[in-house]
């Protein structure tokens, strides 16, 4: 199984900090072996990159860039 989480508000994630949530999500369901892709802004990646690797899943970080009008996200290429 194969799961996207798109985080949509505006701040970038550093996922070296201590309580990201998407993170901890994608982390738990790895466990489970659930392939997860997870679509962000982020402060240190840019390109697409496996953040961790279970037993028979992974968790994959993907960089995506967007802009904000009136306090809604517009992410392109979703």
């Amino acid at each position: 199984m194969k799961i996207a989480i798109v985080r949509t508000s505006n701040g970038s994630l550093d996922p070296h900090k201590y309580n990201v949530q998407e993170i901890g999500l994608g982390k738990s369901l790895i466990k489970l072996g659930v392939n997860v892709d997870l679509y962000s802004t982020f402060n240190s990646i840019t390109s697409e990159v496996v953040f961790d690797r279970g037993e028979s899943a992974r968790l994959k970080l993907i960089p995506i860039n967007g802009y904000c009008v009136n306090q809604k996200s517009f992410k392109r290429g979703l």
